[in-house]
């Protein structure tokens, strides 16, 4: 995930509640985000690992490029959260190089209204073409936490597997 930011709530939240979920089941589990001003672990948690890095330009860090490139091929999956982000992209391109499979869960992202949002439509646009598109269509699956986010997507015709995951309650 990009950020880790509890006051930004939603994925956050779903995040952190995900891999504690995960966690408490056994499964060995390392996430990954850029600081984004926190310091230490921050979170509260010792379930499992986080790792946080610090941005060398605004949305990029070159030693979590280091970290994704080095630790991915050793990963029996990736999990990636959120879209149009270059930590997500770069994760997607480290998994599919080291033919690690990966998930995306979008979010809401895919939704026609949030899709075709004109604020900075050139550059989304221009961005998807290039770098989106490509990490979509090679995932192993798409993650949707309702069926109405997944319905909603199916309007783009990609020929991933989609899958419901709920967001749970602890």
């Amino acid at each position: 995930i990009h950020r880790l930011d509890r006051e930004a709530g939603g994925t956050t939240s779903l995040t952190l509640s995900l891999c504690a979920a995960l966690a408490a089941r056994g499964h060995d589990i390392s996430l990954f985000s850029l600081d984004r001003g926190m310091s230490g672990n921050g979170l509260g948690t010792t379930a499992f690992e986080t790792r946080l890095f610090h941005a060398d330009l605004p949305g990029f860090s070159s030693s979590l490029t280091k970290a994704l490139r080095t630790e991915i091929p050793r990963s029996d999956m990736v999990h990636i959260h959120m879209l149009y982000r270059p930590p997500q992209a770069l994760a997607a391109h480290f998994a599919r190089r080291a033919k690690v499979p990966y998930c995306m869960q979008t979010h809401g992202a895919l939704d026609p209204v949030v899709f075709h949002k004109r604020e900075r439509r050139f550059a989304k646009r221009l961005y998807e073409t290039m770098i989106e598109w490509r990490n979509l269509r090679r995932a192993t699956g798409l993650i949707f936490t309702t069926a109405g986010e997944r319905d909603a997507a199916a309007a783009l015709r990609l020929q991933v597997p989609a899958y419901i995951v709920p967001a749970g309650l602890d």
